[in-house]
């Protein structure tokens, strides 16, 4: 950031290099207690800030230190944002300092999401971009420039989200979740408002990367929020009970207890996905403790990792299945179990129930356990 105005004084003349020669000059001087700290406490006056924290160059973990909401710069500070999009406005018209600008920043990218714990730990946001709020301060300003020659996008803006209120309001009145001639507590309309857009649309300030990613796994927008940028699990134990609901996919009911108070979820179709974030690829044995429905006894599973397929295994009553999965299924990241059930049927069907869903099986628990040395 320092040889960012030198850089755009160099390309200017060689007089303004002298004054920017002059501002090195000036910030060496600025910066000099700093050394002398690294000095006292690290024996050498470059101490690397990020050492002990894991810093490895081929490890780049730049989308996630933008949207993820552990820490992720933009959902967690939305007026860089909105910054960001004037940065890009400003640039249009000042083309050598606003690619400079934007040059800084990738390089701040490039540092913060080589290291480990890119998260910054317990920090509130993305506080390794504090040398960036210059930027994100000119971004704003020409936004807000922008809208005032433009007053009729907020005007546009307002009256959509009215529109969304309303729209909101009669989904939820057809729904019968309001009363028809009772007075209505508009605190509650406004929280299911709230939640209803935010299930279809997710965290404005983490699009697009939410909507790539609940494209890629056919999941609403919210599940981007519990799951990109998780650091990984090496092994994972997993019950079906709301806990779960964090790396549940397609294709599940909610959770149910059965008779004995155990969580169990049902299979509702003919096929449903696990969303597991995983430290590396490994050699895993899964294990699941299942029971068919009744209706589809006997039945058969067929497992996909990452959309490569595994034997299918048979079922007759409940018990465990499992399989051994090779290192080159997985990799680190999000991985995607798909489970496909021969045999489904509708409880509705027997006449005992007005259970409707297509029901194969029971899911009580699930182990991932690593098998490499």
């Amino acid at each position: 950031m320092i040889l960012l105005p030198i850089l755009d004084h160099a390309i200017d003349s060689r007089k303004s290099l002298v004054r920017a020669a002059w501002a090195l000059l000036a910030a060496a001087v600025c910066f000099s207690p700093q050394l002398l700290f690294w000095q006292v406490t690290a024996g050498v006056p470059l101490a690397v800030p990020f050492e002990g924290h894991g810093v490895s160059w081929d490890q780049l973990s730049a989308l996630e230190v933008l949207f993820s909401t552990n820490r992720g710069l933009f959902p967690w500070n939305p007026i860089f944002y909105l910054g960001a999009i004037g940065l890009v406005l400003w640039t249009l018209k000042s083309r050598r300092l606003g690619a400079l600008f934007f040059l800084g920043f990738l390089l701040q990218i490039y540092i913060n999401s080589n290291v480990a714990i890119w998260w910054s730990g317990w920090s509130f946001g993305g506080r390794r971009f504090d040398s960036c709020v210059l930027l994100f301060v000119v971004g704003v300003a020409e936004l807000f420039q922008t809208l005032r020659r433009k007053p009729l996008v907020v005007v546009w803006a307002g009256s959509a989200l009215l529109c969304l209120w309303s729209f909101g309001l009669m989904k939820q009145a057809l729904r019968g979740e309001i009363p028809p001639d009772r007075l209505v507590s508009f605190r509650s309309v406004a929280v299911t408002n709230v939640n209803d857009y935010y299930e279809r649309v997710g965290f404005p300030f983490t699009a697009p990367m939410n909507w790539l990613f609940a494209w890629r796994f056919d999941v609403p927008p919210e599940k981007f929020d519990r799951l990109y940028g998780h650091e990984g699990f090496g092994n994972l134990r997993l019950k079906f009970g709301p806990d779960s609901e964090t790396y549940i996919g397609r294709g599940w009911g909610d959770a149910e207890r059965d008779p004995r108070g155990n969580w169990f979820r049902w299979t509702t179709g003919p096929h449903c996905t696990l969303l597991v974030p995983l430290k590396g690829p490994r050699d895993y044995l899964l294990t699941a403790q299942v029971r068919p429905f009744r209706k589809t006894t006997p039945n058969r599973i067929r497992l996909r990792v990452n959309g490569r397929s595994l034997a299918e295994r048979f079922l007759n009553e409940g018990g465990v299945v499992s399989w051994r999965i090779g290192t080159s299924f997985w990799h680190s990241g999000i991985n995607e179990l798909r489970f496909e059930i021969a045999g489904t049927a509708r409880p509705s069907e027997e006449g005992r129930s007005s259970d409707s869903r297509e029901l194969g099986v029971r899911f009580y628990n699930l182990e991932l356990i690593s098998q490499s040395e």
